[in-house]
């Protein structure tokens, strides 16, 4: 079939992940927006997305890592 999406069933663990990766990108999307790269913390990111700044360090490395995931949205 070509042109057919091909939809994958993800496990619920794999579903939380995507869920909270989601949060943290909007929470950073709004901190970025508001001020600069330079100003934005990871401690502001992770309040925003209500995670502890360790679990968010678990789902991105950096806060370059975070941007960069914003930026390929």
């Amino acid at each position: 079939m070509a042109g057919a999406l091909l939809t994958v069933k993800l496990s619920r663990k794999e579903r939380e992940l995507q869920f909270r990766v989601n949060l943290v990108l909007d929470a950073a999307e709004e901190v970025f927006a508001e001020s600069s790269y330079a100003q934005a913390s990871v401690e502001e990111i992770a309040r925003r997305a209500e995670i502890s700044v360790g679990t968010l360090y678990n789902l991105f490395h950096s806060k370059e890592d975070i941007y960069r995931g914003v930026l390929s949205r």
